[in-house]
């Protein structure tokens, strides 16, 4: 049946889809949906729920954090040349959650006066480049440097990427410490090179290199595996990055993928 017009409800109420509960609506209680004559249709829904058969629900489970992950001991070196600008790395999130803080662990604390400030950015794809940041969600968060051990730094405000749904995001930063080389050191990812690659590649395509010679991986930087771009020239966090920006001030920078964890609010 594709149209009620003129039908009589007692003659197609069996090819309508119904709730199992059809006196309550959507609750944040997962209902089975059903046909008109209470038969299954194999999909269960929510007010932020939904669920089928070879497709994981998207809140089976709620993780205390999200983000990029971090090891216990493997140190993220920053380098000379990645020093007052802004790098960027990529990171998956469902666009479901808040985020309260971010946590992340310093193994080598500064001696040297080090700041390091961060940011968080919605994507987009330049041709020529692949994924790159684009528009400025949050930023003035400044990070725990002079100190080893577990941190944990409240947000300025709560950080939410509902606005923007789910898929790849960038989290920006910048060490600061008027021309010295950086001392500090956070911990790794535990992704290493990043997420699976291959899956990220997939999903993401592939783009021309920038001489026009080949097909190469979706974000302009992969040193040692690892998709981080430093955005020389631009020492301040942008509101957004416009095409322009992204293809003239981006650069390989070989430094690992620092880890982080966005602190989920229960």
């Amino acid at each position: 049946m594709s149209v009620l017009t003129g039908q009589q409800i007692n003659l197609t109420y069996p090819g309508l889809l119904n709730l199992e509960t059809a006196t309550t609506g959507i609750t944040t209680t997962p209902q089975q949906i059903q046909d008109g004559l209470g038969n299954n249709t194999g999909v269960k829904i929510a007010t932020n729920y939904l669920t089928a058969p070879n497709v994981l629900g998207v809140q089976d489970y709620k993780g205390d954090y999200y983000g990029l992950g971090f090891t216990a001991a493997a140190a993220g070196v920053p380098v000379a040349s990645s020093q007052n600008i802004i790098i960027g790395q990529p990171f998956y999130d469902n666009g479901l959650y808040d985020y309260s803080a971010i946590t992340y662990s310093i193994i080598t604390a500064t001696t040297s006066s080090d700041v390091l400030t961060c940011g968080f950015y919605s994507s987009q794809y330049v041709d020529g480049v692949g994924l790159a940041p684009s528009v400025l969600i949050q930023s003035g968060i400044t990070l725990t440097t002079n100190s080893t051990g577990l941190k944990t730094t409240t947000l300025p405000s709560t950080l939410s990427f509902s606005g923007y749904g789910p898929g790849y995001y960038w989290w920006m930063y910048k060490y600061s410490n008027s021309g010295a080389t950086p001392t500090v050191r956070p911990a790794s990812s535990t992704l290493g090179g990043f997420t699976s690659p291959l899956v990220m590649f997939a999903k993401l395509g592939y783009t021309l290199s920038p001489a026009g010679t080949s097909i190469v991986a979706s974000i302009k930087s992969i040193a040692a595996g690892s998709p981080v771009i430093a955005y020389s020239g631009l020492t301040n966090f942008q509101t957004s990055y416009s095409s322009a920006n992204v293809r003239t001030f981006s650069t390989t920078v070989q430094i690992p993928v620092i880890g982080m964890a966005l602190n989920t609010i229960k």
